[in-house]
């Protein structure tokens, strides 16, 4: 939950200042964000995909995530994001609910292993490399691929991997109907269907894509 001093922290201003977004929106993406940790019970978000999923961001893809380290919001240990300072602002309910977890498995309390200065926290763990082994390379998107996602409704991309998406695209060659896809995706996306109930009836965009929901007329599921 933000904090009532929020906008007058100079972090936030830093933030909402080089996204180049309103203060509400602002404060809009941040809460969406914590609420994840807190739903999660933890501090630990993931990639950036999973960042900007989290916050609903709708922008240029990587920006959110970007200035949120870059200012402070959240932390990266070998690619996997983590909100800064976490457990010390978090809501007591999610402190309490962590307790249970921790008690469970005989482990001290959140506040207890804070005061020691050893958090009893998950953090992030690094990938182990051997030496003289390279890590893996980041997978490659092709433009149109990219394109696709992007235009997908957020709501859809949130249910799915953007890896997982992409492992689906090449392998059924959809590439070659790139165009077509991208007018069935326009149409689904001014229908009715994927109109009402807050996008509750909207596919995640590995199904659509699988179930060649693409080439079906408006509302045959």
């Amino acid at each position: 939950m933000a904090k009532s001093n929020l906008v007058q922290c100079l972090k936030f201003r830093k933030f909402q200042s080089k996204l180049n977004i309103s203060i509400p929106t602002a404060i809009g993406h941040l809460e969406l964000l914590w609420q994840t940790g807190y739903n999660k019970t933890s501090e630990v978000i993931g990639n950036s995909d999973d960042v900007e999923l989290a916050a609903y961001w709708d922008g240029k893809e990587g920006e959110f995530t970007r200035i949120a380290k870059e200012v402070g919001f959240i932390d990266e240990v070998d690619g996997v994001f983590t909100i800064h300072d976490f457990w010390d602002h978090c809501p007591s309910y999610v402190k309490r609910r962590k307790d249970a977890q921790l008690l469970m498995s005989g482990k001290p309390s959140v506040d207890e292993s804070l005061t020691s200065g050893k958090p009893n926290v998950c953090p992030p763990q690094p990938n182990p490399t051997k030496p003289n082994q390279a890590k893996p390379k980041p997978i490659e998107y092709s433009p149109a691929f990219l394109e696709f996602w992007k235009a997908y409704p957020l709501i859809g991309r949130s249910r799915t991997g953007k890896d997982k998406c992409w492992e689906v695209w090449k392998k059924g060659k959809f590439e070659q109907q790139f165009k077509l896809i991208m007018k069935a995706l326009s149409d689904w996306m001014d229908s009715e269907l994927w109109n009402k109930d807050d996008g509750q009836y909207i596919k995640n965009p590995t199904t659509w894509l699988k179930d060649g929901k693409w080439k079906l007329t408006i509302g045959d599921q």
